[in-house]
């Protein structure tokens, strides 16, 4: 791998210096603020790397400790000032770890403890924006939890990041990851840099290029103003149909732990899937297929009345990220999809409206002219949290993601991977999250409920109804 040798020290961490948050860093911040105003801990997420055995808790703490000195941003604090919010850089800190030794072997033991940490508020003005967790399980099996801000990165840094970790403890620790790994360059879709730029070692120095706005601007000014215009009216759409939820509104208790279930299906099952979505539809991705099964799910457990509209929004990967990296930034931009109460009944049709809408939005560049829309809406962070608060409290049926196969190690710290997942924040009154991944062929469903809003009862079922809605054919 190629190396960037001024990247072996840690980060000159001055008074000025800072990084700043490329402008869907600043959308993200704004959802993680409206979360923290209506009472929620904010935009956090879980990554869960189940391991065949112990680790060297000394070992993985002297990499927590090198990996914060090469990525000072891992132990940033969030300042917002007139110029835009960036991260200040502290010089000294160090990352820590959390050991906490379970009551059980079991995964409800697993997901209860991670549900208490999920459920606590972090403030990235005042506290990591990444946090590890080292959950010891009796039967000497260790799960590593990587809780992180939205703000900083989104899901698909993950392995990356894990994988940095790893490097931090190994022999080959002197030989860092290049420059893109710390968010130095800007990224094109083929993973090739297209600049190198001093983005975020200085908020004071040259404004560095915005990777989202770089890839807006790549695109001519008459397509973009299209694809502004497809958006624009995607989101019109989402914001004035009431979205039909799970969950009922409810005020939450401070640092009320989250719930945490999980269901899979055996690669044998998940293979069979996948044919019956490609023989039904044309196309091998499970994403839409899942979620039409979710809308199912929803309306046959959703209390009645109000139902207008079934809605979710879809992360579109923009492919800017290459295999180092950048890490810690968000590169995404999301699209749409609905469907009316009276599409629900024949699933392989509703399937296929969903693929439809997918297709549509991505032939009209409406995942483009999001990216447009949150370059706007970073300048403005005060309507950006308006419109955020208004569609996660309001549009949205629930906040679901498909991330497909995760692409993690045999090993880690020389233990056996065993598996590998991940559990998403949640709110009322959607009242429930679902995430699904690949991993070895298996494939796994983790919902996250508020059990004010969705009690556990409720929750089972409404995994058990898409899990069966699924396998039913």
């Amino acid at each position: 791998m190629p190396v960037s040798r001024e990247l072996d020290a840690p980060i000159s961490t001055s008074a000025s210096d800072g990084r700043r948050l490329n402008a869907a860093d600043r959308v993200m911040l704004a959802v993680d603020q409206a979360l923290r105003h209506i009472g929620y801990p904010g935009f956090q997420t879980q990554a869960f790397l189940c391991l065949g055995g112990r680790v060297d808790e000394r070992e993985l703490r002297a990499g927590l400790i090198r990996l914060s000195e090469c990525h000072a941003v891992t132990v940033a604090r969030l300042v917002e000032k007139r110029g835009g919010p960036y991260w200040q850089l502290r010089q000294g800190a160090r990352l820590s770890l959390d050991v906490i030794e379970l009551p059980s072997d079991s995964d409800a033991a697993l997901h209860q403890q991670a549900g208490r940490l999920l459920g606590v508020t972090h403030d990235p003005a005042a506290e990591d924006p990444v946090r590890f967790h080292l959950l010891r399980r009796p039967d000497g099996r260790d799960v590593l939890v990587l809780q992180y801000s939205h703000a900083l990165m989104d899901n698909n840094a993950t392995p990356l990041l894990l994988a940095e970790l790893a490097r931090c403890s190994s022999s080959s620790f002197g030989t860092p990851l290049p420059a893109e790994a710390n968010g130095l360059a800007v990224m094109d879709r083929s993973g090739s840099p297209l600049t190198s730029t001093g983005e975020g070692l200085g908020v004071t120095g040259k404004s560095a290029r915005d990777p989202l706005w770089g890839y807006v601007r790549r695109h001519p000014r008459r397509r973009r103003r299209a694809a502004v215009d497809a958006a624009r009216q995607r989101l019109i759409a989402t914001l004035v149909y009431r979205g039909t939820m799970l969950g009922r509104p409810t005020s939450r208790p401070s640092a009320s732990p989250f719930g945490i279930l999980s269901r899979q299906l055996a690669p044998a099952e998940a293979r069979a899937l996948s044919l019956r979505t490609r023989q039904s539809c044309g196309l091998p991705s499970l994403s839409m297929s899942i979620l039409a099964s979710v809308f199912r799910a929803i309306d046959r457990l959703a209390p009645p009345g109000g139902r207008d509209n079934f809605a979710a929004g879809i992360g579109i990967d923009l492919g800017l990220r290459g295999p180092a990296g950048p890490i810690f930034q968000n590169l995404m931009s999301l699209v749409t999809v609905r469907a009316r109460p009276d599409e629900l009944a024949d699933k392989t049709g509703l399937i296929r409206s969903l693929n439809r809408q997918m297709r549509e939005a991505l032939a009209s560049d409406a995942d483009l002219g999001m990216a447009a829309l949150i370059g706007l809406f970073a300048r403005r962070l005060h309507r950006a949290i308006w419109i955020a608060e208004a569609c996660l409290r309001y549009s949205f049926s629930l906040w679901y993601a498909y991330f497909g196969a995760i692409d993690m190690p045999d090993e880690f710290f020389g233990i056996p991977v065993e598996d590998a997942y991940y559990a998403g924040p949640c709110w009322s009154p959607m009242g429930v999250t679902l995430l699904v991944n690949q991993f070895r062929g298996r494939l796994r469903f983790q919902a996250t409920y508020v059990p004010e809003s969705v009690p556990e009862p409720l929750a089972n079922a409404f995994l058990d109804e898409v899990l069966g809605d699924l396998t039913r054919g």
